[in-house]
C-alpha cells in the first residue's frame, strides 16, 4: 500500500477568532477544522474635537492626542485647520477628546 502524507493548514481570522482548517491526508481525505479563541491585541485610539472660539470645529482622530495637538499647534500641514491656526493663534482654538475607542490594528 502506497500513500502519501500531505499536510497542509491555513488559519483564517474572522471576528476575532483564527479558523483552522487542515488536511491530513489525500489517501483517507480526512479534514480537520479548529475553532482557536485568538484575541488579537487592541489599541486605544482617540476622536478629538478641536473648537475654534467662533464656534467651528475641526474633528479628527488619532492614537497620540499629545501629540497630534502638538502637531496642530506647530500648524506645520498645509491644511485649513492650520490655516487658521497660524492666521488667528493658537490661543483661540480648544483641544478636547470626544471619545475613546479601541480597534485592531491589523498592520501589526
Amino acid at each position: 500500500m502506497n500513500f502519501h502524507i500531505v499536510f497542509m493548514s491555513i488559519n483564517i481570522l474572522i471576528n476575532h477568532y483564527y479558523i483552522q482548517v487542515s488536511s491530513v491526508s489525500r489517501s483517507t481525505k480526512k479534514s480537520y477544522i479548529n475553532l482557536l479563541d485568538y484575541k488579537p491585541p487592541v489599541s486605544i485610539g482617540y476622536i478629538y474635537k478641536i473648537t475654534y472660539s467662533k464656534g467651528e470645529h475641526y474633528v479628527g482622530s488619532t492614537i497620540d492626542f499629545k501629540k497630534r495637538w502638538r502637531q496642530h499647534e506647530q500648524a506645520g500641514e498645509d491644511m485649513p485647520l492650520h490655516w487658521a491656526i497660524k492666521d488667528q493663534g493658537i490661543e483661540n482654538f480648544s483641544f478636547e477628546v470626544i471619545k475613546n475607542v479601541e480597534f485592531i490594528d491589523d498592520q501589526h
